[in-house]
Formats: C-alpha cells, structure tokens, sequence
C-alpha cells in the first residue's frame, strides 16, 4: 500500500477496523490441549517399530504399552466384542475396555473422506477433547478420537504431513 494513512478518509478507516475485528472474531483459537495431542502423537509414533503407509489410528492397548498401527481400507468398527469363528459380527479393531460398547465406533471411506460414527455407543465417542459426542463427522490429519477410556489418533494417508516424512 503506497497512501499514507493520513490519505485514507474516515469512513473507509471505520470499515477497516470494523472489517478487522470481525475478522479477528471469527478466527478460532486452536484448542488449549493442542500441545498435549501433539505430544501425545510424537510419542505413540516415535515407538513404532515399522512407520506406517497410509490411512490408520495410532493407539495403545494398554497405557504403558507401546503405540500400535490398524490400518484402514474401506470400514473399521471399534468396539470391545471380539471378532471370530464363532462370532463374525465382532469388531475389527476389538478392545479390552469395559467403558466401551460392543460396537462402539466405526470409520468409513466415503468418497474419499474417512468418516467417523458413532454406534450409539453408551458411554459416547467425542473428537479432540471436544464435551459434545460425535454422531458422524468427517476426520482430519492428527484428529484424536476418544471412546471408553482410551484415544486413538487417526492418519490420513498423507505421509508428508508425519514427522519425519516427506
């Protein structure tokens, strides 16, 4: 801009600054645990034995052991009942969590977005510490799901955005 400020009349100033603190109103904050979902993320991938390719959640079966990888293709359902011979309607990714649901949450490719529901779990499914449950939401890079007692953060399959990637 090549006018001085003195150049720029009254009414057009009024509108920039009022512009401005719309402006600033609508910018959201990042969230205050941001820090500690990346923390978290560092940690979890950084003990992987194997770095992973492609869409998947990055999770720990118990809390002191190290992260695990469950890749996603089409469908994953998260719950705590197991998946067997004799029952082929458990879950994919099953977890030893009395707080979760039989079915508790599932993710699925749709046109190309990975789309997280809800299974009418009992205890709920909520994203990045948010207090409100998710019913279906579409995820993000580095979104961390928790349902029961445990978290599970979720990677797309853009590798460029990991640390140390691309």
């Amino acid at each position: 801009m090549n006018s001085s400020i003195d150049a720029i009349s009254d009414e057009s100033l009024s509108r920039l600054v009022f512009e401005s603190q719309e402006t600033e109103r609508s910018i959201k904050a990042p969230p205050p645990d941001v820090f500690e979902r990346v923390r978290q993320f560092i940690v979890l991938y950084r003990d992987l034995a194997a770095k992973p390719l492609g869409a998947g959640l990055l999770y720990q079966r118990g809390r002191e052991e190290e992260g695990q990888f469950q890749p996603l293709e089409r469908k994953l359902v998260v719950g705590r009942l197991s998946k067997s011979g004799y029952n082929p309607a458990g879950c994919d990714l099953p977890c030893d969590d009395p707080r979760l649901s039989r079915h508790h949450f599932e993710i699925e490719l749709v046109d190309s977005f990975f789309v997280l529901r809800d299974l009418q779990s009992r205890n709920g499914t909520y994203l990045n510490q948010q207090s409100e449950r998710v019913t279906e939401v579409i995820l993000k890079e580095g979104d961390i799901i928790s349902a029961g007692s445990r978290a599970f953060i979720f990677l797309s399959d853009d590798a460029r955005l990991r640390p140390g990637m691309g």
